[in-house]
């Protein structure tokens, strides 16, 4: 007779234990790890510093510091840079939004190993591909899908 306990120590129960932690932290319950900005991850702040610096910009023109030439000039500067930042952005959204969402998904439990690090990040990435459906769901239709080896072959590919 197995326990609960020894079960989730095999392979698949780890798994299963890992997908029950994604879904029970999707939008929809606990603490949520899929959020639409999570492509921005770090580079929030980045951008809202150069907002800044437009609005200071703005300040020393509307407090006659500066001349209204120099004042065009900074703020096309300013524009120029938050676009090639945006568009780097862009570029990298789809592994930004899978980081940000690991980092927060291993604040969920105190410790990992480096095996159920890998399977996360692994059911992560699936997750966000589809976020309209349970991991769960998915793992009952289709169990061979949730292999150690399968999972590492979604993770690199």
């Amino acid at each position: 007779m197995s326990t609960r306990k020894e079960e989730s120590k095999t392979p698949r129960g780890e798994i299963v234990e890992l997908i029950q932690l994604i879904d029970d932290n999707s939008k929809d319950g606990g603490r949520p790890l899929f959020q639409n900005r999570d492509f921005l991850g770090g580079w929030i702040y980045v951008i809202a510093g150069l907002f800044s610096l437009m609005f200071l910009d703005y300040l020393t023109f509307s407090l006659k510091l500066i001349p209204y030439g120099e004042y065009i000039g900074g703020l096309l500067t300013d524009l120029a840079i938050i676009v090639a930042i945006l568009s780097l952005v862009v570029q990298l959204a789809d592994r930004q939004t899978l980081n940000t969402r690991f980092r927060r998904a291993l604040r969920l439990r105190t410790s990992f190993t480096e095996d159920q690090k890998l399977i996360l990040r692994a059911l992560i990435k699936m997750r966000s591909k589809h976020s309209d459906f349970a991991l769960k769901g998915v793992y009952d239709k289709n169990k061979e899908m949730f292999t150690k080896e399968k999972l590492m072959e979604i993770l690199y590919a």
